[in-house]
């Protein structure tokens, strides 16, 4: 079902179509759940990245804050500060390109934490796409379900 959901999600549907539907994909886990079943780990992942996948790959619909990730990956990629410079700061022309449009916000600098700065900073150097911060997300859900 969530796979539908990014196969909907890549057509252009309304968010709202393919949150609903990415919704829909959870009824069967939780009637597993409420008769006291559960599948196992391995299961569990593999249906989960088989279920996200689509996700990875379809365009962000649910928010903008992707492209500010990546935008302060490939600043901090290039040795400046994501704190020192918003991103409308002349001194980072050189780095715009089509993903800086949808930046939100983009006459303030960076929020985000340290660490959170280096983790968009290696999706950046990955690939300056969407999908390198969606699958690196994934990588970190299939962990912490792991764990």
């Amino acid at each position: 079902m969530l796979a539908t959901a990014g196969l909907v999600a890549s057509t252009g549907a309304r968010p709202s179509t393919v949150h609903l539907i990415a919704l829909a994909a959870f009824v069967p886990y939780g009637a597993l759940l409420l008769r006291g079943e559960a599948p196992s780990l391995r299961a569990t992942l593999a249906l989960t990245l088989l279920a996200a996948l689509p996700m990875v790959v379809a365009p962000p619909l649910s928010s903008d804050d992707l492209f500010r990730y990546l935008w302060d990956g490939r600043v901090l990629g290039a040795g400046l500060s994501p704190y020192a410079h918003a991103p409308t700061d002349p001194a980072l022309a050189g780095l715009r390109d089509a993903l800086w449009r949808r930046i939100n916000h983009p006459e303030l600098p960076t929020i985000y934490p340290p660490v959170a700065q280096g983790l968009f900073a290696l999706a950046d150097l990955v690939w300056h796409h969407p999908t390198s911060m969606k699958a690196l997300a994934l990588l970190g859900h299939l962990g912490e379900s792991e764990a």
